[in-house]
């Protein structure tokens, strides 16, 4: 069922359009790009990338801490490894000791897998390419560090974000399903 803006949204003329979709573009912009977003950027551009070792050495920590926080606060989690000597865990090199997780069986517990219910958080939806998108809840900090590995990562390449122009693609529907006009595109 369509919510009161969805229903706005699909009514409204193009040039309406084009200003929900940039007043929705401005929302997400403020979301990514925060304080939290600068200062990881900023940490990123200066970490030496020249020594494979150190890398290792920072994924190897990352991983430990996520593997760890799942375990402590999420119940889903604690189930699934229930039948892994989770001793033997020491690094990602040993993540194939890991039960795999499914998008199907991550659908069905969703729920089970959140620890964000005390924070505030966005829910977003994946763009649903191997055929059903999945909703996502994310805290902002969160999506300012990702926005900031995923700019940082470009910019390896030439990249300049938030200088040159590019497009995003995603799941949600911007066109109308009803579009008598074909005009396939709308302006943020």
């Amino acid at each position: 069922m369509k919510n009161i803006f969805e229903k706005l949204y699909s009514t409204s003329p193009i040039w309406m359009q084009n200003i929900i979709i940039s007043t929705y573009g401005l929302k997400l912009y403020r979301q990514r790009y925060g304080k939290l977003y600068h200062e990881e950027l900023q940490r990123l551009s200066n970490r030496d990338i020249s020594d494979i070792s150190i890398l290792k050495d920072i994924q190897n920590r990352r991983f430990l801490e996520l593997f760890n926080y799942a375990l402590k606060y999420c119940p889903f989690y604690k189930e699934f490894y229930k039948n892994v000597d989770l001793s033997r865990i020491k690094s990602v090199d040993d993540i194939h000791l890991l039960p795999i997780l499914t998008k199907e069986v991550l659908r069905k517990n969703m729920q089970d897998i959140y620890t964000t219910e005390k924070v505030p958080f966005t829910y977003s939806m994946t763009g649903g390419t191997t055929g059903k998108s999945l909703g996502v809840k994310s805290t902002i900090n969160d999506i300012q560090i990702r926005a900031a590995y995923l700019d940082w990562f470009k910019s390896l390449y030439g990249f300049k974000m938030l200088k040159d122009k590019h497009a995003r693609f995603n799941g949600k529907d911007i066109i109308p399903y009803n579009n008598r006009k074909h005009v396939y595109w709308r302006d943020n």
